[in-house]
């Protein structure tokens, strides 16, 4: 089940121990240009890199961790994954492009970044008790592709037990406001099938509409996790706008969300 806590959202299935996550809300940032304000991950409508570090360190702090050795990219809706070490955290965000982190380094918060597509967030153990934990930015592309569940078998190389692992699916867009046309459909097809796309592509008065959710839930439970390890947030970044950025809702004209998690 999904909570508030001071400017973000949390997800009581990822309070394990040694754990602490959270998903952004327009809350608690710096950023003062009003398509932006004031929790803004990304420089984007005019918004400076300092306000953007500074806002990602606040988003570190409410999670009780420190942001100025966050991990972060570029992000392309690709199905690529990084495990993050130490090193990591002195590259510079905008020479990588990666869509998803996986680490059991202690104080290295891992930032996927969303205005509408789906962060997700994963915790899980390893047979010595030690925690693993990772983070996946779920475009479309990237969860038909299944970036979902190939972070949870990155998760799993770095010795996780598969059956401890804990998914928390972030606030994102739902179906209510996802309309897509046809060409989306033809494209889920061509990626994981027809069949696929029509179980989540549903039709309304001639519409389409899609649920990226329901997408990523299937995806894992096929790839052998527990549905109920799997928590899904109920709000549409869409819908509420005001609380979360949302890139459809706004046209564009928005900041930059999404979940950070990381090992105390």
């Amino acid at each position: 089940m999904f909570y508030s806590r001071e400017n973000i959202v949390c997800s009581d299935i990822l309070d394990c121990p040694g754990v602490c996550h959270g998903f952004a809300t327009r809350r608690g940032g710096v950023s003062v240009i009003p398509e932006v304000a004031s929790m803004n991950t990304a420089v984007r409508m005019g918004d400076t890199r300092e306000n953007v570090d500074e806002n990602i360190a606040r988003l570190a702090s409410y999670i009780g961790m420190e942001g100025d050795r966050a991990v972060y990219s570029k992000q392309v809706h690709s199905t690529d994954i990084l495990n993050v070490l130490p090193e990591d955290t002195s590259v510079d965000p905008e020479i990588r492009e990666f869509d998803g982190y996986v680490t059991k380094c202690r104080n290295i918060p891992l930032l996927v970044r969303a205005a509408d597509c789906v962060p997700i967030l994963f915790a899980g153990v390893c047979a010595d008790g030690s925690p693993v934990v990772g983070a996946a930015h779920a475009g479309w592309r990237g969860t038909v592709l299944g970036i979902a569940p190939k972070a949870v078998e990155r998760m799993c190389g770095l010795g996780m037990v598969k059956d401890t692992v804990r998914v928390a699916v972030g606030p994102s867009i739902h179906e209510c406001c996802f309309e897509v046309k046809e060409d989306f459909i033809d494209s889920v097809s061509s990626l994981a099938g027809k069949a696929f796309a029509m179980r989540h592509i549903r039709q309304r008065d001639g519409r389409y509409f899609a649920s990226l959710q329901d997408m990523n839930v299937e995806l894992l439970t096929d790839a052998g996790v527990s549905r109920d390890r799997i928590d899904v947030c109920e709000d549409c970044t869409a819908h509420m706008s005001d609380t979360y950025h949302s890139h459809r809702a706004t046209k564009g004209m928005r900041g930059t969300g999404g979940g950070i998690i990381g090992i105390k």
